[in-house]
């Protein structure tokens, strides 16, 4: 028998948040920005604290259910439940069991703050969620500034000492995070300070990206953050003829990541071989990875090898031509570790999700469309080239990154006028 509290799960209406919760919330992933440039492992704790504990003190003290994305819920769900299977054909279920647990505690209670942002209080954020557009560019600062002043804030929070040297790939995880946040920054920067002021501060979010990514020497963020600005700025978003070409090119990019890859290392590495070779962003290496980690994913096309096989194969065929070691931690590409773990199960149901998240943006307004559509680019760049899937801070990265855009949408769909004075700085005013 169905108990009135997980009964009103499917008959009461949406929650929302009052104006007081909206408020913390909002302090609370201010806070997590600032403090993810200099400590961005600590994201993958972020949705535990900022997801499962106010859920949990919600239904202990209401005994009923918080704002829930039951989207979110299912999709995490299904991730969850597709890793845990894969321990019964993984090459060592000890590490995918663990490895499961891990991202449980990462999606999941992700899942749930999805929920929190979705159910803010408009009115609120309205007037509230300024401090994340200026939290974004105090991150940035923080970067930039510890950097040109020998990295003492950094060296504090590491506990590293004065005289050791500090290399710039270590903020490469701050400056991918706050990149991909600066994506809702700018939009809701914009929608929250009209005219020349909410430009202005979007010019300033991408011009302290820009100075911060430079210091961190991260291609990855530098990709991730152009390709963002560039849907931003001039996707053609009125059109549905590019979003369709976009989706096609993307589902079948997933549908045959493999045969892809060995094609293009055949084809296009020794071709690329004079422009590259030398160069400190190599691509030849991750082509070369890609090349040995399809091969070996082809050997098991319908199930793959489980959740982090890759971590624990090690005769990998790898010529050694560009990439020396035999075995990686991970393969530098997110399709190829869907085929390598999951093999055509777990690329068929990413094809699905993204096929529904493109029919979610065919709905949007324009606006929103392009907001969208430059996060998911974006993060698409950076799963296609640089970090694994699965690891703790990035997850946490993605979940903080999603929550801020469902803000961003939720914010522009409130038709509020500002007025534009240059003697009253009209954006102070608790009621603007």
């Amino acid at each position: 028998m169905t108990t009135p509290f997980f009964k009103s799960f499917l008959t009461a209406p949406a929650a929302s948040l009052s104006p007081r919760q909206t408020m913390i919330l909002l302090g609370a992933l201010a806070l997590v920005l600032l403090v993810a440039s200099l400590l961005p492992r600590t994201l993958s704790a972020m949705p535990l604290i900022l997801g499962v504990i106010p859920v949990l003190l919600w239904t202990g003290w209401t005994r009923t259910w918080p704002p829930l994305y039951p989207a979110a819920l299912v999709c995490t769900g299904v991730i969850v439940a597709l890793a845990g299977c894969s321990v019964l054909w993984a090459m060592d279920p000890a590490e995918a069991a663990e490895r499961t647990g891990k991202i449980a505690m990462v999606l999941i209670p992700g899942a749930f703050l999805l929920g929190l942002c979705r159910g803010a209080d408009q009115d609120t954020l309205t007037r509230i969620a300024k401090i994340i557009p200026l939290a974004v560019m105090a991150g940035w600062s923080i970067i930039i500034g510890d950097y040109y002043t020998g990295q003492p804030l950094y060296r504090l929070t590491h506990n590293i000492a004065p005289d050791v040297i500090i290399g710039t790939y270590e903020t490469n995880r701050a400056c991918m995070t706050l990149t991909l946040c600066s994506l809702p920054a700018m939009v809701m920067a914009m929608r929250l300070w009209p005219g020349v002021m909410g430009w202005g501060m979007a010019a300033a979010i991408v011009v302290l990206g820009f100075i911060a990514i430079n210091t961190s020497d991260s291609q990855t963020a530098l990709l991730a953050f152009i390709i963002g600005v560039a849907v931003l700025a001039a996707f053609p978003a009125r059109s549905i003829w590019p979003r369709r070409i976009l989706k096609w090119i993307i589902l079948t990019g997933i549908a045959t990541g493999p045969f892809l890859a060995i094609a293009m290392f055949r084809h296009l590495a020794t071709p690329m071989e004079p422009m590259f070779l030398d160069s400190h962003a190599n691509p030849l290496e991750r082509m070369e990875i890609w090349d040995f980690v399809s091969r070996y994913a082809l050997q098991n096309p319908l199930t793959g090898f489980g959740i982090e096989a890759s971590r624990v194969i090690t005769d990998f065929d790898n010529a050694k031509i560009y990439e020396p070691a035999s075995t990686i931690m991970h393969p530098h590409n997110g399709v190829l570790q869907i085929w390598i773990e999951f093999g055509a199960l777990g690329a068929a149901l990413t094809i699905a999700a993204v096929a529904a998240l493109f029919r979610r943006i065919d709905a949007l307004g324009r606006a929103n469309r392009r907001l969208v559509l430059a996060v998911f680019l974006a993060t698409c760049s950076v799963s296609l080239t640089g970090y694994g899937l699965w690891q703790g801070w990035w997850l946490g990265a993605c979940m903080l990154m999603i929550g801020l855009t469902a803000l961003t949408l939720k914010i522009r769909s409130v038709p509020v006028r500002f007025p534009l004075s240059f003697n009253r700085p009209a954006w102070l005013s608790p009621t603007a």
